[in-house]
């Protein structure tokens, strides 16, 4: 099926469509997944999980959570034997590994993977019960993108040809071309055994920098087909993902200089719905870490902001796609929404701070102000 920005299907070419964690309502409800793949999903429980191809080997994420929408960090998430690190989140997006945190997720780095390795994933509750089985699956091989080349230019409303070669192993190819103020968006998935070409069609893109490229993707692939518009879905899952993408310019055939929108604040406030969302469109859309990323690197250019260029923090990519969900919703991007908190910030008359040393996190720039004097003792979370 493709996709186009307003976010509706168009006439199908791959039975099941298409995707990054967590918001207001955190998510889901009880689910036993559809998938016939999913052997062992047991009734009020969803394990959604996912492992990314990044460029220093693959990491992978999950969450668990109960038919009462809660999160859990009672089960043992195992990839290939080894258990997932059990981490925690809070409402604002900083990281910690204490258990009075607000959100568990699990987390794990796998550097000795490669593609071509086989992967299996089990999730078992405290009593040695499998709770999610899928079948094992493979990491896709790398892929080559043939076109568009980086910093091609392109006329609004023109065709773009998509053309990649590579990624065996993959069981769809999620192609797409995302403009990065959130203006449009056009992708579909591939079966493995086509051309490698995907053409978005005349009448589709939009004035201004996009990216487009091509993900490969193994597991669950089916659960693409359950997604709505902010890439939710009810199912237990586990997908893994490589991508390729490249920044394009499409210009506007008046030479008009296209206006910025402004910060939209139409989020739901919630920062795990988003977190779910962001970790779909990482694994599912194809290029969606590539589009966080490269919104991210552009709000880094803003001073004050270059502290959040440490990943490792909460100012990562993943971070900063679900606190700008969180706040601002999916369906439009622009640069300046988001602030780099340093040490402390203000926010409805009380001073935060993160749970963990490094003090980085974004944060919305309306009503919450950075500072650097210390927060009254009250307040203070361990800010170094």
């Amino acid at each position: 099926m493709n996709f186009r920005d307003s976010e509706k299907k168009r006439a199908p070419t791959f039975s099941i469509f298409f995707r990054f964690l967590l918001f207001v309502s955190i998510m889901c409800v009880t689910a036993c997944s559809s998938d016939s793949k999913n052997t062992a999903v047991q009734a009020n429980y969803i394990v959604q999980a996912t492992i990314s191809v990044e460029d220093d080997g693959p990491v992978a994420f999950a969450l668990v959570m109960d038919g009462d929408k809660n999160l859990l960090d009672t089960l043992d998430l195992t990839i290939n034997g080894e258990s997932m690190t059990i981490e925690y989140f809070t409402e604002t997006g900083g990281v910690s590994t204490e258990t009075e945190s607000t959100y568990p997720y699990y987390a794990m780095d796998l550097p000795d993977l490669k593609g071509g390795d086989m992967v299996v994933f089990e999730a078992r509750d405290q009593f040695d019960r499998i709770i999610y089985a899928p079948e094992p699956t493979v990491i896709p091989m790398a892929v080559e993108l043939l076109e568009p080349e980086e910093g091609q230019e392109i006329m609004e409303g023109d065709e773009l040809l998509i053309r990649w070669r590579g990624g065996e192993g993959a069981e769809v190819f999620s192609a797409a071309y995302v403009a990065l103020d959130g203006s449009a968006k056009y992708w579909d998935n591939i079966m493995p055994d086509a051309s490698g070409i995907f053409t978005v069609p005349a009448g589709e893109t939009v004035a201004g920098m996009a990216i487009a490229g091509v993900g490969a993707i193994s597991g669950d692939t089916a659960v693409i087909e359950t997604l709505d518009s902010e890439f939710i879905t009810y199912d237990s899952y586990f997908l893994v993902s490589r991508e390729v993408g490249i920044e394009i310019n499409v210009r506007n055939s008046m030479e008009v200089k296209v206006k910025a929108t402004g910060c939209p604040f139409s989020g739901s406030g919630g920062y795990s719905l988003a977190k779910c969302s962001c970790t779909l469109q990482f694994a599912a859309l194809g290029i969606g870490a590539i589009v966080w990323e490269t919104r991210r690197q552009l709000d880094l250019k803003i001073a004050g902001n270059k502290p959040c260029a440490n990943a490792g923090s909460g100012g990562g990519a993943l971070y900063y796609c679900a606190t700008y969900g969180s706040i601002h919703g999916f369906a439009q991007w622009s640069t300046g929404c988001l602030a780099c908190a340093q040490k402390t910030y203000f926010s409805n008359g009380q001073c935060w701070g993160c749970l963990l040393g490094s003090c980085i996190d974004w944060v919305n720039p309306r009503g919450e102000i950075c500072r650097d004097e210390p927060c009254p003792d009250h307040y203070r979370y361990g800010c170094q």
